[in-house]
């Protein structure tokens, strides 16, 4: 899992809100459940705002986050905007961020 640079605090309290105004707390205790499940694959970072990845689910997903803007991120799942593929992604990013996960699980 190849990832670029390091998120400072500022940073990491901006995740946290934008994820808590953009995903509810269903999705993102699903999106928990499959990044404990271990179900982000292929995990890539492109540059320091874009994530790659795919996530295994009823089959597997591509998913895109956009840091900037979590408005901009798509998976192409049946769910058409916020879903728990993109949440798992934000925590295997967190995770490899050395940031602590239920800070982000419990957004």
């Amino acid at each position: 899992m190849k990832t670029t640079g390091t998120i400072d605090d500022l940073q990491w309290e901006q995740l946290i809100q934008n994820t808590a105004k953009y995903f509810d707390d269903i999705t993102i205790k699903r999106g928990f459940q499959y990044f404990k499940q271990q179900r982000v694959l292929d995990f890539k970072m492109p540059d320091a705002v874009h994530i790659q990845a795919v996530v295994e689910g009823t089959e597997d997903y591509y998913v895109k986050i956009n840091l900037d803007s979590l408005s901009e991120s798509r998976c192409d799942c049946p769910v058409n905007g916020s879903c728990k593929h993109m949440v798992a992604v934000l925590l295997q990013y967190a995770d490899l961020q050395d940031r602590p996960i239920p800070a982000l699980a419990n957004a």
